[in-house]
């Protein structure tokens, strides 16, 4: 799960990070931070989503955030366990 927002609606607050990158299956860059301290995936920065930072909601600290939104989008939905359901009214991609 994660929560895609405007890059300057993000502001992190403390920490240090570590970075990686990889090729996304757009072909373009992916780059990862995770915290120094204890390796969580925080943030991603991907050249396919320009202007946005994708978090993993549970390294957010104002709860607000996450109840004030609704999922408008599933991608990478091929990949779903069975058990998982699609979230009622949310797009569904096979990809980003």
């Amino acid at each position: 799960m994660a929560v895609i927002t405007h890059s300057l609606q993000f502001k992190k607050l403390s920490g240090s990070n570590k970075n990686w990158q990889r090729k996304g299956v757009s072909g373009k860059k992916v780059n990862y931070t995770f915290c120094d301290n204890c390796a969580t995936l925080m943030v991603v920065d991907a050249e396919a989503f320009t202007g946005m930072k994708i978090l993993k909601p549970g390294t957010l600290d104002d709860k607000e955030v996450l109840d004030s939104g609704k999922p408008v989008q599933e991608i990478f939905v091929k990949n779903r366990p069975k058990w998982c359901a699609a979230i009622d009214g949310a797009e569904q991609k096979d990809v980003a």
